[in-house]
């Protein structure tokens, strides 16, 4: 690897190389999928350091984004029916570059807005959750319903809810896959299927999820009858002013 950051370049979209003994990795992005998902000073960022060839990293940023990028390959290679679902398609491309933005590089000079456009920021984007398609919800639509910007939504969220917008989306999709699962008869459908449709392609860490919030197997809730007993996502996170409130209904 390069003794000062990853060798990069421009040319209509985003190239990265990553070489470690035998194995190269070549990410490529759409310049558009990173404006879409990057703040305009994280896309800035991004573009001078494409046009100086090199992202700043040290090397132990490197190993760890080239773990990363191998575990999202080993997944995709080891589920190729994964990628007939749009909305694992719509995660997969959330998660190639909201790991690029990691990048020490790309998270410096951004400061936090004031608060009344944070709580503002905040009402619009829960309006556009109400009437969202949770399979293919993600931070940037969240942005550009709340027009602010990627590092204001992650305050107000926080400050408002105590999570991420990312991780609030996760939690909403979770309950989503129960009621689904409690929807669907038995033979009917399986996990892998239901969890495909919602976006979810980690089944380890998805089941580990739900059992704890849930305290069971997604296999187990699929294996019995419906009953209308979904916990309600809001009144369970959201602050005192808000509880009783649904947010995700039944």
């Amino acid at each position: 690897m390069h003794e000062r950051g990853l060798p990069m370049t421009l040319p209509g979209g985003a190239e990265a190389l990553l070489e470690a003994g035998q194995e190269h990795i070549m990410l490529l992005i759409r310049q558009t999928l990173l404006r879409r998902h990057l703040s305009a000073e994280r896309y800035a960022a991004l573009e001078a350091a494409a046009s100086n060839r090199l992202l700043p990293a040290n090397g132990e940023t490197l190993g760890a984004l080239a773990d990363w990028l191998t575990g999202l390959l080993t997944r995709t290679h080891g589920a190729p029916e994964m990628l007939r679902h749009p909305a694992v398609i719509a995660t997969l491309e959330t998660e190639l570059v909201t790991g690029l933005s990691r990048m020490p590089s790309l998270t410096e000079g951004e400061h936090r807005a004031p608060l009344p456009l944070r709580r503002r920021g905040f009402d619009r984007a829960i309006a556009c959750i109400r009437h969202a398609d949770l399979a293919t919800l993600d931070t940037a639509e969240l942005c550009a319903a709340a027009a602010v910007s990627a590092r204001t939504l992650e305050y107000a969220f926080r400050e408002e809810l105590g999570l991420s917008p990312a991780a609030f989306i996760r939690r909403l999709r979770l309950h989503a896959l129960r009621r689904a699962l409690l929807a669907s008869a038995l033979g009917e459908s399986t996990v892998t299927e239901l969890a495909y449709h919602l976006g979810f392609t980690q089944f380890g860490r998805l089941a580990g999820t739900y059992r704890r919030i849930f305290g069971e197997a997604p296999s187990a809730t699929l294996a019995r009858p419906y009953r209308d007993e979904a916990p309600r996502l809001w009144a369970a996170h959201a602050k005192p002013a808000f509880t009783g409130t649904s947010l995700i209904g039944r």
